[in-house]
């Protein structure tokens, strides 16, 4: 059922994302518009106490965090949270919502570079990846089109294979092969990309950091292999295939 909700983006909660920035130091890092945490006036930035009265540090991993935080819509949860600029804690109560959580956010930055940020590959990624992609090349119009594009994988923790090879799709100009899964009770099993259905005509940079995992090192990687197949020498070149 975890699983499920993560992949889908949908459950009921409080519309906000956490990351743990040292063991029990747990803080908001994004706040869905619309969700109890919004409306409550949650902001990045705050820190994560206690959850119905039981410390954040006896809880566990962030994942025991986050399993703390969800529940059934109409449900109460009381949390404990300190801001900066506060001089003390204060006690919050929040009525879960019903939760959809779009993994993809984009914006357009001047001189004309795209940005977009990726937080995990659910099942809608890549579609939220392409019409993002539509948006900035429309909105980029006035200023000669797109120049660039920033791709924000910081904190990804991953997610769908398939939903990466989708996504990478968009960016690579044919069909390629991504990676090989290998498994305990069936042969090797290699991965491609789709065939693509746009060509990509502008440099892209990539941003990661130590909480870029999984699915996200499997994206960033690819592209940057990608990058550099043209420089590959005659020796090196076989390294493609073996993918």
């Amino acid at each position: 059922r975890k699983l499920r909700e993560d992949t889908a983006g949908e459950f009921g909660g409080l519309g906000v994302g956490l990351v743990e920035e040292a063991p029990g130091d747990v803080r908001v890092e994004r706040v869905i518009a619309d969700g109890a945490a919004d409306r409550a006036g949650l902001r990045v930035g705050d820190r994560f106490l206690a959850i119905d009265g039981e410390a954040i540090a006896t809880l566990g991993a962030l994942s025991d965090v986050a399993s703390e935080l969800r529940g059934v819509p109409g449900t109460k949860v009381e949390i404990r949270i300190m801001r900066k600029g506060w001089s003390k804690p204060r006690e919050v109560l929040l009525i879960r919502r019903h939760v959809r959580v779009d993994s993809v956010e984009s914006e357009l930055l001047p001189g004309g570079t795209g940005y977009v940020r990726i937080y995990s590959f659910q099942e809608r990624t890549d579609h939220e990846l392409g019409q993002a992609l539509s948006e900035l090349r429309k909105k980029s119009r006035k200023s000669g089109g797109l120049k660039g594009l920033v791709l924000d994988l910081r904190d990804n923790p991953g997610g769908l294979l398939a939903s990466v090879k989708q996504c990478l799709t968009l960016f690579l100009s044919e069909r390629a092969p991504v990676c090989t899964v290998k498994g305990r009770s069936y042969s090797s099993e290699k991965h491609f990309t789709g065939s693509p259905d746009r060509e990509r005509r502008y440099p892209v940079s990539i941003l990661v950091n130590e909480r870029s995992a999984s699915g996200a090192e499997l994206m960033s990687g690819v592209m940057q292999h990608y990058s550099k197949a043209s420089e590959l020498g005659d020796d090196e070149a076989p390294y493609l295939e073996s993918l």
